[in-house]
């Protein structure tokens, strides 16, 4: 590996710390994604630095990606789906902008997007570029654990009501915005690389410590339907079926 794409360890070790404070049960998934194929692995949410010195030496090569779900258990033949979700951390957005490499030519610039997310009046816990867009994360004061099938389909919607929200705020201004709600959405994981094209540093941009009850955002979305779009794309058919799973 390189001396120029060295993962930053002590970045994904800090930001995964913030993500899952206060999570005490579960599993959490990274998965690495190269031109062989689709790789994840799982940890007890007690392994995290572990989990995390274990991905590094794949970073300089591979796509490295964590899940916005917690596990209940080490998922059978590499497969993780909605309804293996025990819990999430908080909210989230995944915004691609001009400067990154999109299929679609509709898509806000990197300052254009930051100003849509400073007019939600909800600051956000991290901002994170993810090479080619942002990743916006809006955590909870404790993870939302789910013990009943009802509870997680309340995660669902408020994620998937969030979501649509900003949705329809980028439509208003001719942008086109992926819906990631999906329960157990990868995203990237700061410190390593997007290889879309040459390396590109994932890297977070703000860091505010603020967090939220889920209440907090019940004013924002009382009118917002909860049944947008579904969420997608789909992962990739390749070595390892992630079903849901979709790949920024």
């Amino acid at each position: 590996m390189g001396e120029g794409i060295k993962p930053q360890t002590e970045h994904a070790r800090y930001f995964l710390s913030q993500i899952w404070a206060g999570a005490d049960k579960g599993f959490i998934s990274l998965v690495s994604k190269n031109k062989n194929g689709i790789f994840p692995a799982f940890g007890d949410i007690t392994s995290v630095p572990e989990l995390i010195d274990a991905f590094a030496e794949r970073a300089g090569s591979a796509d490295l990606y964590h899940c916005m779900g917690i596990l209940d258990s080490r998922p059978e033949k590499g497969r993780s789906t909605e309804n293996d979700m025990i819990a999430i951390p908080g909210l989230w957005i995944d915004l691609d902008c001009q400067e990154g490499t999109h299929n679609a030519a509709e898509l806000p610039n990197r300052e254009e997007a930051l100003e849509l997310i400073h007019d939600l009046h909800l600051r956000p816990s991290f901002t994170v570029w993810s090479g080619g867009g942002l990743h916006v994360y809006w955590l909870f004061k404790r993870p939302f654990y789910f013990v009943t099938p009802s509870e997680r389909q309340a995660a669902k919607e408020l994620s998937s009501r969030f979501q649509n929200f900003i949705i329809c705020r980028g439509r208003e201004k001719g942008w086109k915005i992926d819906n990631t709600s999906d329960l157990c959405r990868l995203l990237r994981l700061p410190g390593t690389f997007n290889h879309k094209k040459e390396p590109v540093r994932v890297e977070i941009l703000e860091d505010s410590g603020h967090r939220y009850e889920k209440e907090d955002f019940d004013c924002l979305l009382s009118e917002v339907p909860s049944r947008p779009k579904p969420a997608g794309p789909a992962s990739p058919d390749n070595n390892v079926n992630l079903d849901y799973c979709g790949y920024p």
